[in-house]
């Protein structure tokens, strides 16, 4: 303790006091140094975790590691299947602290079982179908949930669930990769037929006018904002920041819309492979009116010039003749496992609510509460499942709970530190993937989160570590985008070709290299940004 004082009077008087932070500061920073030292990152792992960050970019707690796990290892399966070991989930230990793969990726006898998988990932006529009819029962599987009443359940009941929700994760998002994202990659004949029309295209413009779920949303969102720039009192009511409760109960009209929008959209989440971290616009009606407000603030803003897809498409019958209605098949695939791609994510994230409604019901049963983020949450899967087997917490439960609380702010150092690993911070360019072709200069707005959004200026360049749906209305102002994380696949990458702007993304260090009001370059074409 570092204490002030002073003496008058013969008096002894405490000035103040105060905790020294600096031996304990040191002391984690060995930590982190400790838990990063010997782990390389490099070749596919590298270039995996440029995406991946963006789907993760805070530490998980350990229940929320599993389920993370629960998607990912679809992908190492899969991979497996093919003969190809790769070790691509983060690790964490036993103190809740997650760490980067130590990379021992590999081959075995099965590679030559990689020929048979890629086959049939090829023939796009079985993979949609496969795609349409677990896409039909999942839907119908999740719908279900609806019916279930957490509130009500039992310590079984709670087991029994979290049981069956954690398998369904496997099974949809193992069937999503197979049939959809994995053949989704295998179109060398599509990019060909793409650059016949312009060499400046990829394969990523045919997803243009497509009616995928960052699209919905997007415009569902406008709609409602279009809708509430009619009423000058609500419009005022939104821009001052009132809150959703508040708007709903002096604007009904207002109240059935965003009703009617959160019926089709309202299990959209802010961070989607998260499972207890995440809130849905059921849980967060507010984030809805975050989205809105820059909407209703700006005039009514066109999208970019980009060519439709039905241009596109015309350009290929062209070049094609005879051979186009194969080729047309294959498009038309193609923009379905996209489709897919984005709808059995919204499943998961409809599923994820209903986890964190009987993780909570469990954790008042099993603690009096209702704060499963700093109970419950901090068991891994087996651990609680092993617990509500037994219906109570036992002493080595509550030890590992009250551990991983304490280490959790070591748990985000050493994560954030884990990242430096990925990107390369060297060099004044900032090397990255093509999100969305084209070069623009403008002014850096940095912005960190929703409560920044105001800092967006007309032509500015935005500079963010990633973005979601509640970024979109930012793009109807912003002259390019460059993110830390991201890939072509990326909800920045595909708004921002859709609004016709430059996008480079998974830089790794945008909101570190560029500050507010920098002049910034970034070149859509090449895949790069720098200080202009």
């Amino acid at each position: 303790m570092d204490v002030e004082w002073a003496i008058r009077g013969g008096e002894v008087y405490i000035l103040q006091a105060r905790e020294i932070t600096t031996l304990r500061d040191n002391h984690e920073d060995e930590l982190v140094k400790a838990y990063l030292k010997g782990v390389r990152v490099k070749g596919y792992t590298k270039e995996r975790y440029a995406f991946i960050l963006e789907k993760m970019p805070f530490a998980y707690r350990a229940l929320d590691y599993d389920y993370m796990v629960a998607i990912n290892d679809q992908t190492v399966r899969l991979f497996a299947e093919g003969g190809i070991k790769l070790d691509t989930n983060p690790r964490m230990d036993d103190d809740g602290i997650e760490t980067l793969p130590k990379s021992k990726n590999g081959v075995n006898i099965r590679i030559f079982n990689i020929f048979k998988l890629i086959k049939m990932m090829r023939d796009y006529d079985y993979c949609e179908g496969k795609c349409r009819a677990f896409m039909e029962d999942y839907e119908k599987e999740i719908e279900g949930l609806k019916k279930l009443d957490f509130s009500k359940m039992d310590v079984r009941e709670c087991r029994d669930f979290i049981i069956y929700s954690y398998e369904l994760t496997k099974r949809l998002c193992y069937n999503r990769f197979k049939y959809a994202l994995f053949p989704s990659v295998l179109v060398k004949d599509l990019e060909k037929a793409v650059k016949k029309v312009d060499e400046s295209y990829t394969v990523y413009d045919l997803y243009r006018n497509l009616d995928n779920k960052t699209a919905v949303v997007s415009r569902d969102v406008e709609l409602l904002a279009a809708e509430a720039k009619k009423n000058e009192e609500l419009k005022k009511s939104l821009i001052s920041g009132e809150s959703y409760e508040s708007i709903c109960k002096h604007y009904p009209d207002f109240k059935r819309l965003t009703e009617n929008f959160l019926r089709k959209n309202g299990f959209k989440s802010d961070y989607n492979c998260y499972c207890i971290d995440a809130k849905t616009f059921v849980e967060e009606p507010d984030r809805l009116l975050n989205i809105m407000k820059p909407l209703v603030i700006l005039e009514d803003e066109k999208k970019g010039d980009m060519a439709d897809f039905e241009g596109i498409l015309s350009g290929i019958k062209k070049i094609y003749g005879d051979k186009f209605p194969k080729i047309k098949r294959r498009i038309e695939a193609f923009r379905y496992f996209h489709i897919v791609r984005e709808e059995s994510q919204y499943l998961w994230e409809t599923l994820f609510y209903y986890v964190r409604q009987c993780v909570k019901r469990a954790n008042v049963l099993l603690l009096g509460n209702e704060d499963f983020k700093t109970g419950l949450a901090n068991l891994f899967f087996r651990e609680l499942i092993e617990t509500l087997r037994r219906g109570e917490l036992d002493e080595d439960d509550k030890m590992k709970i009250e551990k991983r609380n304490k280490n959790r702010p070591l748990a985000i150092k050493v994560w954030e530190a884990s990242k430096g690993l990925v990107f390369d911070a060297a060099g004044e360019v900032l090397k990255g993937v093509s999100g969305s072709r084209g070069v623009a200069v403008g002014e850096a707005c940095l912005i960190k989160g929703p409560e920044e959004f105001y800092k967006m200026k007309k032509g500015g360049i935005l500079v963010c570590h990633l973005t979601d749906p509640e970024w979109t209305p930012l793009f109807s102002l912003a002259g390019a985008v460059v993110a830390d994380t991201g890939s072509a696949l990326s909800h920045a990458a595909i708004v921002a070709r859709e609004y016709g702007i430059p996008a480079v993304l998974g830089v790794g260090y945008a909101t570190t290299k560029f500050k507010d009001g920098d002049q910034v370059m970034v070149d859509g074409d090449k895949g790069v940004a720098r200080k202009a």
